[in-house]
C-alpha cells in the first residue's frame, strides 16, 4: 500500500507506458521512475492526471499538475520540477492553486439579499 492507502505501482518514463495504465478496483498512483513523487492517479473509471506528492509544513500534501494525455509527459515533468524548485525554496507549491480556490467573498445569504 501506498500513501493513503491507495496501491502503488512503478511505471516507465515514457507515453506508451502511462497510456497502458489501465483502471483498476480502485484508485492507484503510478509512480514515474526517475522522477520522484511524480506519478500518474489512475481512477476505476479510466481517469489519469499527473500528481505532485509533498511534503509542507509536516503534513503531505498533493499537487494534482494537470490531466492526461492533456497534459504530456515533457510538460508534466517541467512542472513537476517547478514544484520540486519552490519546496526546495521553502515555499508550498500548491499555495498558488489554494488561493485561485478561495471564494470571491459572495454567499448564498448575500445573494439572497440582493
Amino acid at each position: 500500500m501506498g500513501i493513503r492507502g491507495a496501491p502503488e505501482r512503478t511505471v516507465c518514463a515514457n507515453e506508451l507506458a502511462i497510456k497502458a495504465l489501465k483502471p483498476g478496483e480502485d484508485r492507484y498512483i503510478a509512480w514515474v521512475e526517475g522522477h520522484p513523487k511524480l506519478g500518474v492517479r489512475v481512477t476505476p473509471k479510466g481517469a489519469r492526471a499527473w500528481v505532485y506528492a509533498y511534503r509542507f509544513g509536516g503534513k503531505l500534501r498533493w499537487l494534482t499538475l494537470g490531466p492526461c494525455p492533456t497534459l504530456p509527459l515533457k510538460e508534466a515533468r517541467a512542472a513537476w520540477s517547478e514544484a520540486a524548485a519552490k519546496l526546495a525554496r521553502g515555499e508550498d507549491p500548491g499555495a498558488a492553486k489554494a488561493e485561485v480556490k478561495e471564494p470571491a467573498g459572495i454567499t448564498v445569504a448575500a445573494l439572497i439579499e440582493e
